[in-house]
């Protein structure tokens, strides 16, 4: 789940005005090639996971597709050869204005025996490495020396199909993962003792990312099954300059990228979610925005991104963007609001998109164009005072705002035609100054940040109205609450508490009670947390 928070106030400005987009350029492209040697049989090598190269004779190769600048390849190998082994050298990088040419497949022909059995003969005995994964929910690959991929689906022992002889080595990596786990690789590498290989552990569990408004840092967490945030090896990655204010985290619908928007330097940060998930900025790390981006918003298929742009200058904007492949954001074009968007919500089936403009009280509407990504404002409906969040539930049926100023939460029906939002009853009240506002995955409970009582207010929903009904008392929390993120299962909550008192700079977790909707306190985690501002948090 992705809790989108901003604060309330902006320009004056109410415009409204279809996108414009930019001329768009074609991209110089760059070839993969390397060569194949010890080939005896038929071989199918990939590159990012498609690109299929089928090669039966030894010598030079080349991928049919080309990468731009800035593009990411994975050299693999689908199939190995019958008797043989296949290792890929050289096999992964950046394109960086250039082709690639010192990709290098070896081949070697398998020997007979193996399981340690010194065989007669004169054999030479192989022995094989296994590696036991736990806490996978889905599908992750491994694969050992580069090649050799092991499909995994279920937890226990998995054990690669090539043994190796005494002496070589091996090294057991995560190709690729769930979307909403991160797994980690521990005693991967070693070299081969005349012994069968069993001390190689796969874990995986979910993930969060947390934006520290207050030191330009994202920390970075493994989410285990009792919903503790545990930091991983690399706690943290910086988003930006002294001074960036990273405000809003937004992770794609695989869980390949994540994007910051920095505040205070009108940009956004771009990262990798490599298998244990440690953030790595991507090589073109950031891309400029309007003034004072916010909010920030991915479509379903992960081809377009969309960065509300609160201040003056370059705001009262939503700046677009297009996804490469490799996960680089490119400006397309930017859509009009009004005055002073805080945040950007988009429904489910990536057919609309909404905008809180905390300056005019209002939310705008636009549709999204599915072929280029382009936003045309079809409307503009009126909030309470400084609407800030903004949600969806999971079918698209009901839209809840929260106004920072007037203490009210804004409820709207859906029109899954035309998108069009109308209010379903007077807002309902929170505590003062609500922030942060989300759903649980069964869409029967609501919850709200409010920054000036320290607490979470909670809210009956009524299947077939959509209207929120006030549960009390409410529940306390920590220092300024701020944004609210529900775990996929609906069993968590993670509230980030942005103030200096007591309780604050840190994320409290709650355990959520499936019949009333309580939340129960369960740990606080603090460790460098500063301002935090933000939470993005996938668990399968």
């Amino acid at each position: 789940m992705l809790a989108l928070v901003g604060c309330g106030g902006g320009d004056s400005s109410s415009s409204t005005a279809p996108a414009t987009p930019a001329t768009p350029t074609t991209p110089a492209t760059y070839s993969m090639s390397g060569s194949v040697t010890g080939l005896v049989g038929n071989l199918v090598l990939q590159n990012n996971g498609a690109n299929n190269l089928s090669v039966s004779v030894n010598g030079p190769i080349t991928f049919t597709n080309q990468l731009a600048s800035g593009g990411t390849y994975a050299i693999t190998v689908l199939t190995q050869p019958s008797g043989s082994n296949c290792v890929v050298k050289n096999a992964t990088g950046t394109i960086d204005s250039g082709n690639i040419s010192n990709i290098a497949v070896i081949c070697t022909v398998n020997s007979s025996g193996g399981g340690g059995d010194s065989g007669g003969g004169g054999t030479t005995p192989t022995y094989t490495v296994s590696a036991t994964v736990s806490g996978l929910v889905g599908t992750a690959v491994l694969q050992n020396n580069g090649g050799n991929s092991l499909s995994v689906n279920a937890n226990g022992l998995a054990t690669f199909s090539t043994s190796l002889a005494n002496g070589a080595t091996y090294a057991v990596t995560v190709l690729s993962k769930p979307s909403s786990q991160i797994c980690t690789v521990s005693n991967g590498t070693g070299t081969i003792a005349s012994a069968n290989v069993t001390n190689v552990t796969v874990v995986c569990t979910g993930y969060a990312y947390v934006g520290n408004f207050g030191n330009n840092f994202i920390s970075m967490y493994a989410v285990n099954s009792t919903g503790d945030l545990a930091p991983l090896s690399t706690p943290t990655v910086l988003t930006g300059t002294i001074g960036a204010s990273p405000f809003n985290i937004a992770v794609n619908a695989t869980g390949t990228f994540a994007y910051v928007t920095n505040n205070s330097i009108d940009n956004v940060a771009m990262y990798s979610i490599p298998s244990n998930g440690i953030l790595t900025p991507l090589s073109t790390p950031t891309v400029a925005t309007g003034t004072g981006p916010r909010g920030i918003a991915i479509n379903p298929a992960g081809t377009f991104a969309y960065v509300a742009n609160w201040q003056g200058g370059i705001g009262n904007t939503v700046s677009i963007y297009s996804i490469s492949g490799a996960g680089i954001l490119s400006l397309i074009g930017t859509a009009v609001t009004g005055a002073g968007p805080a945040n950007i919500a988009i429904n489910s089936a990536g057919t609309f998109a909404y905008v809180t403009n905390s300056g005019d009280f209002t939310v705008s509407i636009f549709s999204i164009n599915s072929i280029t990504g382009m936003l045309t404002n079809i409307a503009t409906v009126a909030a309470e005072v400084g609407p800030t969040d903004i949600t969806i539930n999971s079918p698209g049926t009901f839209a809840y705002v929260t106004n920072n100023t007037s203490n009210k939460v804004s409820m709207y029906s859906i029109n899954p035609s035309t998108g069009i939002l109308t209010s379903i009853g007077p807002a309902v009240s929170t505590g003062p100054n609500p922030s942060g506002i989300a759903i649980n995955p069964a869409g029967t409970f609501a919850y709200v940040t409010n920054n000036s009582s320290d607490s979470v207010s909670r809210y009956g929903i009524n299947p077939g109205t959509g209207v929120l009904t006030p549960l009390l008392p409410a529940t306390l929390a920590g220092d300024v609450p701020y944004a609210i993120a529900i775990n996929s299962a609906g069993t968590f909550a993670y509230v980030t508490n942005r103030g200096n008192g007591a309780g604050g700079n840190s994320v409290w977790r709650y355990a959520i009670d499936p019949v009333t909707g309580v939340l129960s306190l369960q740990s606080p985690t603090t460790t460098g947390l500063v301002a935090p501002s933000s939470i993005v948090v996938r668990t399968p």
